[in-house]
């Protein structure tokens, strides 16, 4: 009949644990160290929250200012030129609508207008492309439905008279 082996003849006893109150670590680094400080010694926070004096407080986010592989921080959005944007895009299609492609390219104009007039440094600038973009084919869309709107009067007006 097989027995089983007495580990604790054949292995080292475990560890002891250090009482609590007694400076714990590595020796070899508290002696030679002289910045440690045991247990219980140095910062406690005080009451004020002030940190100790000669610490350098936080000195803000390592941004991308000298700081490689940080991101820029995050722009601000143009709305109006944006939405400059997106009503040219629309007037694109609906120009040979007689009013409703007219008040289209003149609101993709205006939006464009006044969103460019706003953009500064601290927007994106693809805003910008965005305002410009909206901006011509607002012009354009406008042009083409107030010479549509003319041809449909001259026609209406030509045929009134017959």
């Amino acid at each position: 009949m097989k027995t089983r082996p007495d580990f604790t003849r054949t292995h080292a006893p475990l560890p002891s644990y250090p009482e609590p109150g007694q400076p714990q670590g590595y020796p070899a680094y508290q002696q030679d160290n002289p910045a440690y400080q045991p247990a219980g010694q140095g910062y406690h926070g005080g009451s004020s929250g002030e940190p100790p004096s000669g610490y350098p407080g936080y000195q803000g986010y390592p941004g991308y200012q000298g700081f490689p592989g940080y991101p820029p921080p995050a722009r601000r959005t143009n709305a109006l030129a944006l939405t400059g944007f997106i009503l040219g895009f629309v007037a694109m299609f609906f120009f040979w609508i007689p009013f409703l492609g007219t008040l289209i390219a003149l609101s993709a104009g205006a939006f464009s207008a006044i969103g460019l007039s706003n953009q500064g440094p601290d927007h994106a600038p693809a805003y910008k492309v965005f305002g410009i973009i909206g901006l011509i084919f607002g012009i354009l869309f406008t042009v083409i439905t107030v010479l549509l709107l003319a041809l449909i009067f001259s026609s209406v007006g030509a045929a009134s008279m017959y």
